[in-house]
This record gives C-alpha cells, structure tokens and sequence, in this order.
C-alpha cells in the first residue's frame, strides 16, 4: 500500500493506493451497484464506472463525497480512449444541461486552485495522478463567469448530436450561473486509488 499526503485547497488528502494480488479494484465486482467495466480484455483499464444524474445542481465537492463513500472518487480521464468510453455513459439528455447554445454534463475529477491567473495554471487530478491528457472545448479552460473562478472540470459540447465529448471549466459550486441549471450530473470511478479526508 502507498500512501501520499496532498495540499488540495484548504484541504490535506491522503491518497491511499491499494496493490498486490487479490486486492485493489480487480478483487470486486461492482455491478450490483451500477457500475460498469471498462475491461483490459476490450482495451481498457479494468476499473468501474458509474454516471450519476439528479433534478437539481451539485457542487463538485458534494459529488466527490458521495463518489469516496463508494470506494471511489470522481472519473480521472488519462487517454482519448478512456475518454470515448467515460462518455458513452453519459449520452442520455438526463446527464446535460442546454444552455446558450451548448451543452453541459458531468463533473469528472479534474480541479483547479482557486483565484488563478492563468486559465490553464493549476490543472490537477483528485488521485493526484499525472495530468497531461486533456481535452477541452475550443476556447476552454476559461475561468470566466462573473466570479472568475471556474475551478471545477465537467464535460461539455456544442448542441449537436455529433459534437465531441470535451472538457470546461465551471465554478465548482456547481450553480446555475455558468451552466443554465447548474450541473445536475457526476460521474464516479473505481480504480483502487482513492482520495481519504483525514
């Protein structure tokens, strides 16, 4: 087991990485609870992910709780593939929110420090794994919004059934201000590294 002390915010997390045979992610099956595998055999990673919708905004920090209390934290999206598959989940209107002209969807793990200068400074995982894939919307990371600080990642498109699956920078609230109604979706990932609160 591996165990690292992050500064995240105002927070310190502890991120606890599980291994060796027979335990970590692979040692369970999730999908009595929803979840689905994106399996070695298909090309994947064999974690479980899981979408999340509801009727009314979340707050990013909100959906990280709820992710933690099922072993597991917001996705974390290393590769165009991974990307293709996270967002196969969530192609059912009830995961968006169309405003202006666009659509905006989930949280992922994705966050940045609050009150940044530069839109791109800052980018991290809540795994503290390595951030060097992304894929933003054209123009995004913005850290626009009355507040200027849109420190939380979700995916966006353009309103067409055609447009990619990519990334923007909301104000981790999650409040409607920056995206009609709010984001009203996450979505979660197991993988057996874990942020723990202390």
């Amino acid at each position: 087991m591996k165990i690292k002390h992050v500064a995240f915010g105002f927070f310190w997390i502890t991120i606890v990485a599980c291994g060796g045979a027979g335990s970590g992610v692979g040692a369970k099956d999730y999908s009595s609870l929803g979840f689905v595998q994106w399996k070695k055999a298909n090309g994947g990673n064999d974690h479980w992910y899981k979408a999340v919708s509801q009727t009314t905004s979340i707050s990013w920090r909100d959906a990280e709780r709820l992710a933690e209390g099922l072993e597991g934290h917001l996705v974390t999206i290393q590769s165009d593939e991974e990307n293709t598959f996270v967002s196969g989940l969530v192609s059912d209107s009830k995961f968006w929110v169309n405003w202006s002209g666009a659509e905006f969807g989930p949280w992922l793990g994705g966050r940045a420090p609050d009150n940044r200068v530069n839109p791109t400074d800052g980018w991290n995982w809540v795994t503290s794994e390595v951030w060097t894939f992304t894929k933003w919307v054209p123009g995004e990371p913005s850290n626009g919004g009355s507040a200027k600080n849109e420190n939380g990642l979700q995916y966006a498109r353009q309103a067409s059934a055609s447009a990619p699956f990519s990334w923007n920078d909301v104000a981790s609230s999650g409040a409607a201000e920056n995206a009609g109604g709010g984001v009203i979706s996450y979505i979660m990932e197991i993988d057996g590294i874990r942020p723990v609160t202390p």
